[in-house]
C-alpha cells in the first residue's frame, strides 16, 4: 500500500481524536437510539474529513483558498447549527426514546457531515499536518488514496466512539442517560455561542 494511504489514515484519526462537536454528537445519538446512529454520524463525519483531506493534498486549489477565505462565515453557519441541536436535546426526553427505531438516517448523515464541514479549523488542519508529513500527491490515484486514508481514518475514530458509548449505555439507568444527553446538549450549545463569539 501506498505510504499516501498511510499518511491520509494517520491524518484522519489524529485530527478526529480530539472529541469536539462532531464527537458529542455521535455519542449523544448512539446513547439515545442505537449503534446504527452512530455508524451514520461516523460516516458522514468521516466524509467531510476525506473532503478536506484530499483538499488539503491538493495544495492550495481554487476551493481551498474559497473556504479557508469564508471561514467566518463558515464559523457562524456551524454556530447556528449546533446551537439548534443544544436545544433540540434539551426539549427531548431521552428517556421516552431509548428503544425508538432510527428514522432519520439522511439527517444523522447530513448533520455529521455539516458539522465536520463547517468547522473552520479543519482544512488548516490538515494542510498542516500533510505537510508535516510531507504527503506527495500528484496524480489523481495518489489523491483518491489519500482521501480514502483519511476516511478510514477518521472513521475508525468516530465509530470507537460509537462503539463505547453504546457499551457503556447499559451501565447507566435511563434517569442518567436524560441527565447526559441534556448535559451533552448544552455542550454543543456553549460550542455554538463559542463559534459566534470568537473574531
Amino acid at each position: 500500500m501506498s505510504p499516501v494511504f498511510w499518511h491520509g489514515l494517520l491524518a484522519g484519526l489524529v485530527l478526529a481524536v480530539p472529541i469536539g462537536p462532531a464527537g458529542i454528537w455521535c455519542i449523544q445519538r448512539t446513547l439515545v437510539e442505537n449503534r446504527r446512529a452512530g455508524t451514520l454520524i461516523a460516516l458522514g463525519a468521516a466524509l467531510a474529513d476525506a473532503l478536506y483531506g484530499g483538499l488539503a493534498g491538493m495544495g492550495h486549489s481554487l476551493l481551498a483558498g474559497l473556504l479557508l477565505r469564508k471561514a467566518s462565515l463558515l464559523r457562524k453557519v456551524s454556530g447556528v447549527l449546533l446551537i439548534g441541536l443544544g436545544i433540540r436535546s434539551q426539549r427531548h426526553s431521552a428517556s421516552s426514546r431509548l428503544s425508538a427505531p432510527l428514522r432519520r438516517s439522511t439527517g444523522l448523515f447530513g448533520t455529521a457531515f455539516l458539522l465536520v464541514f463547517l468547522n473552520p479549523l479543519t482544512l488548516p488542519a490538515f494542510i498542516a499536518l500533510l505537510g508535516s508529513l510531507h504527503t506527495p500527491v500528484s496524480t489523481p490515484a495518489e489523491w483518491l488514496l489519500l482521501a480514502s486514508g483519511v476516511f478510514c481514518g477518521s472513521w475508525m475514530w468516530f465509530k470507537l466512539l460509537s462503539w463505547l458509548a453504546w457499551g457503556f449505555r447499559s451501565r447507566f439507568s435511563p434517569l442518567q442517560i436524560a441527565q447526559g444527553i441534556r448535559f451533552t446538549g448544552w455542550l454543543l450549545v456553549l460550542a455554538g455561542l463559542g463559534a459566534w463569539l470568537l473574531p
